[in-house]
Protein backbone atom coordinates (compact mmCIF):
# COMPACT_ATOMS: atom_id res chain seq x y z
CA UNK A 1 0.00 0.00 0.00
CA UNK A 2 1.54 3.40 -1.07
CA UNK A 3 0.72 6.22 1.21
CA UNK A 4 0.12 9.97 -0.32
CA UNK A 5 1.61 12.29 2.11
CA UNK A 6 -0.48 14.88 0.32
CA UNK A 7 -3.96 12.94 1.12
CA UNK A 8 -3.58 12.01 5.26
CA UNK A 9 -5.66 15.35 6.20
CA UNK A 10 -8.38 15.16 3.24
CA UNK A 11 -8.86 11.15 3.76
CA UNK A 12 -9.04 12.22 7.86
CA UNK A 13 -11.59 14.56 6.92
CA UNK A 14 -13.72 12.73 4.67
CA UNK A 15 -13.96 9.58 6.61
CA UNK A 16 -15.12 11.97 9.68
CA UNK A 17 -12.34 11.17 12.13
CA UNK A 18 -11.80 13.95 14.60
CA UNK A 19 -7.81 14.70 15.43
CA UNK A 20 -8.99 13.63 18.52
CA UNK A 21 -9.47 10.31 17.66
CA UNK A 22 -6.69 9.61 15.41
CA UNK A 23 -4.19 11.34 18.27
CA UNK A 24 -5.92 8.72 21.05
CA UNK A 25 -5.13 5.99 18.17
CA UNK A 26 -1.47 7.06 17.97
CA UNK A 27 -1.14 7.65 21.60
CA UNK A 28 -0.82 11.30 21.44
CA UNK A 29 -2.43 14.42 22.49
CA UNK A 30 -4.50 16.24 20.19
CA UNK A 31 -2.78 19.17 20.57
CA UNK A 32 0.37 17.03 19.25
CA UNK A 33 -1.05 15.44 16.31
CA UNK A 34 -2.53 18.56 15.13
CA UNK A 35 1.19 20.59 15.45
CA UNK A 36 2.68 17.26 12.96
CA UNK A 37 -0.21 17.77 10.71
CA UNK A 38 0.27 21.45 10.39
CA UNK A 39 3.92 20.87 10.31
CA UNK A 40 3.69 17.80 6.94
CA UNK A 41 1.33 20.49 5.08
CA UNK A 42 4.04 23.23 5.64
CA UNK A 43 6.48 20.47 4.58
CA UNK A 44 4.46 19.80 1.51
CA UNK A 45 4.10 23.18 0.76
CA UNK A 46 7.89 23.79 0.67
CA UNK A 47 8.58 20.80 -1.64
CA UNK A 48 5.76 21.98 -3.87
CA UNK A 49 7.67 25.24 -4.34
CA UNK A 50 11.04 23.68 -4.75
CA UNK A 51 9.16 21.74 -7.26
CA UNK A 52 7.99 24.51 -9.17
CA UNK A 53 11.22 26.94 -8.81
CA UNK A 54 12.92 23.42 -10.31
CA UNK A 55 10.67 23.31 -13.03
CA UNK A 56 10.89 26.83 -13.83
CA UNK A 57 14.73 26.54 -14.14
CA UNK A 58 14.71 23.81 -16.71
Amino acid sequence: MQINLRRIKAERVFKKISQAQMAKKLGISRTSYAKKEEALERLLLKVQIQDANYINRI
